[in-house]
C-alpha cells in the first residue's frame, strides 16, 4: 500500500475518533471550572471540622484562673482593729472530663449527618451540570444540523425563485406564482436566521456552563447514533429503569435532609437530660498579709446536673423540631414523587419519539423518492422545474422533522441519566460511545 494512502487512513481514523471523550471533557472543564461547583470542596472541610468540633467537646477541657494584687483591711476583734496591707494572690487548676451528656452525643450525630449531606450537595450540584452541559450539547447540535438543512434548502428555494421570475417575464408563470415563491424564499431565509441565533445562544449557554470558550471545537463533528439508542431501548428493563430513582441524587439529598430533621428533635429533646462530669481541681489562695489563711486546696469529685425545668424552652423546641420533621417528610415525599413521575415522562417521550423516527423516516424517504421521481418527470417534459423544486423542499421539511425527532429522544435520554442518579463523569463517555457518533460514523 502507498505510504500516501497509509497515511490519509491514519488522519482519517484520528479525525473519527480524536474526540470520543468530547463530552467528557465539556463536563470535566464544567466542574473543574465553576466556582459554586469548587466551593463544595470547602464546605465539605468545614463540615467535617463541624462534626470535630462536636467530638471535641467530650474530651478534656483544662482552664487555669487566677488573681494578684495589693489589698487594705482591717479585721476587727473584741481587743481591737488589727491592719492588714499587702500582697494578695489566688490560682487555680480545673481539669473537667464530661462522663455522660446526652446533648453532646447528639450533637455528634447531627454533625456527621450534616457533613452526609454537604457531600450529596455537592454530588447532586454536579449531577445537574453534568445534565445541563449534555442537553446544551444536544441543543448546539440540533440547530447544527437544522442550519446546514436550511441552508441547502434555501438556496434552493433561491433557484426556484430566480426560475419563477424568468417565467414570469417570459408570461409563462402567474403573479400568484411569484409572490407564492418568493413567501417560501423568505419563510426559509427567516428559519434560517431564526437558527443561527438558536445556535449561538446555546454555544454561549454552554459556554456560560463549562466556563470555558472554546467549546465548539468539542461538538462540531458530533452527530446522534439513533440505532444505538433502538436497540438500547428494545432491551431496556423498564421496571429495574423506574426503580433507579431512588438512587437520584435529589431525592438521596432529601432524604438526608429528612434525617437530620429527625436528629433534631432528639438533640433538642437532649437539653433536659443529665450531666455527669468529673472534675479535679487544685488551687492556692493567700499572700504575705494573712498567712493564717494561705491554704492548698485540691478535689476530685463528680458532678452531676439535672435540668428540671426551663420554663417550657424546651418543650417548645422540641414541638418546633417535630413540625420541621415533619414537613421535611412531605418536601421528600414531593421529590420522590416529581422525579418518578419525570422518569416516566422521559420514558414515554423516548418511545414516542422513536415511533416518531420510525415514521419520520419513511417520510424522508418518500418524499426523497417523489423528488427522484419529479426530476424524471421534469426530465420527460410532464412536470415543470417548480414542482421539482417543491418537492425538493418538502424533502428537506421533513429531514428538519427528524432531526428535531432525533434532538428530543437524546434529551430526553440525559433526563433519564439524571433521574437514575447517574449523571457523573463515568457515564458521560458511555453515553458518549452508545449514543452519539463522530463524523460520518
Amino acid at each position: 500500500m502507498p505510504i500516501k494512502t497509509i497515511i490519509l487512513s491514519v488522519l482519517l481514523f484520528s479525525s473519527l475518533y480524536a474526540k470520543n471523550d468530547s463530552l467528557l471533557k465539556l463536563c470535566q472543564y464544567g466542574i473543574k471550572n465553576n466556582p459554586g461547583i469548587r466551593s463544595y470542596a470547602h464546605r465539605i472541610a468545614a463540615s467535617h471540622s463541624a462534626y470535630n468540633q462536636s467530638v471535641d467537646q467530650y474530651k478534656p477541657h483544662f482552664d487555669m484562673s487566677g488573681q494578684y494584687g495589693i489589698q487594705n483591711y482591717g479585721y476587727e476583734s473584741s481587743i481591737g482593729t488589727t491592719p492588714y496591707h499587702g500582697l494578695s494572690y489566688n490560682y487555680q487548676f480545673r481539669l473537667t472530663q464530661p462522663i455522660y451528656r446526652a446533648q453532646l452525643l447528639r450533637m455528634m450525630t447531627n454533625a456527621k449527618a450534616k457533613e452526609t449531606l454537604t457531600k450529596l450537595q455537592e454530588k447532586d450540584e454536579k449531577a445537574k451540570l453534568i445534565t445541563q452541559i449534555l442537553q446544551t450539547s444536544v441543543e448546539v447540535i440540533r440547530q447544527r444540523k437544522i442550519i446546514e438543512i436550511l441552508e441547502k434548502k434555501t438556496a434552493l428555494l433561491e433557484k426556484a425563485y430566480t426560475t419563477i421570475i424568468d417565467r414570469y417575464k417570459a408570461k409563462l408563470a402567474t403573479g400568484t406564482e411569484k409572490s407564492q415563491s418568493l413567501a417560501k424564499l423568505e419563510q426559509s431565509r427567516g428559519r434560517l436566521v431564526k437558527a443561527k441565533q438558536i445556535y449561538s445562544y446555546n454555544l454561549y449557554n454552554l459556554r456560560l456552563l463549562t466556563k470555558y470558550e472554546h467549546v465548539e471545537q468539542y461538538i462540531a463533528t458530533l452527530s446522534f447514533n439513533i440505532p444505538a439508542v433502538e436497540k438500547a431501548f428494545k432491551k431496556a428493563n423498564f421496571k429495574r429503569i423506574k426503580n433507579s430513582i431512588y438512587h437520584n441524587t435529589r431525592i438521596m439529598l432529601d432524604e438526608q435532609s429528612t434525617q437530620i430533621a429527625k436528629i433534631q428533635i432528639g438533640l433538642r429533646n437532649s437539653e433536659r437530660s443529665p450531666k455527669l462530669d468529673a472534675v479535679m481541681s487544685y488551687g492556692d489562695a493567700g499572700g504575705t498579709i494573712d498567712y493564717v489563711t494561705r491554704r492548698n486546696d485540691s478535689r476530685a469529685t463528680l458532678q452531676l446536673s439535672f435540668p428540671l425545668y426551663q420554663g417550657g424552652y424546651v418543650d417548645d423546641r422540641v414541638k418546633e423540631a417535630k413540625f420541621l420533621y415533619m414537613a421535611a417528610l412531605e418536601d421528600t415525599d414531593n421529590t420522590r414523587l416529581n422525579i418518578k413521575i419525570s422518569m416516566e415522562k422521559a420514558l414515554h417521550d423516548i418511545k414516542g419519539g422513536l415511533a416518531s423516527i420510525s415514521a419520520q423516516r419513511s417520510a424522508v424517504d418518500a418524499s426523497k423518492k417523489y423528488f427522484e421521481g419529479t426530476i424524471e418527470s421534469y426530465k420527460n417534459g410532464m412536470q415543470s422545474l417548480t414542482d421539482v423544486y417543491l418537492a425538493e423542499s418538502d424533502y428537506y421539511d421533513n429531514r428538519l422533522s427528524l432531526v428535531n425527532d432525533e434532538s428530543d429522544v437524546l434529551s430526553s435520554i440525559m433526563l433519564m441519566y439524571y433521574y437514575s442518579g447517574r449523571a457523573n463523569l463515568k457515564n458521560v463517555q458511555t453515553i458518549q460511545n452508545k449514543y452519539f457518533k463522530t463524523g460520518n460514523r
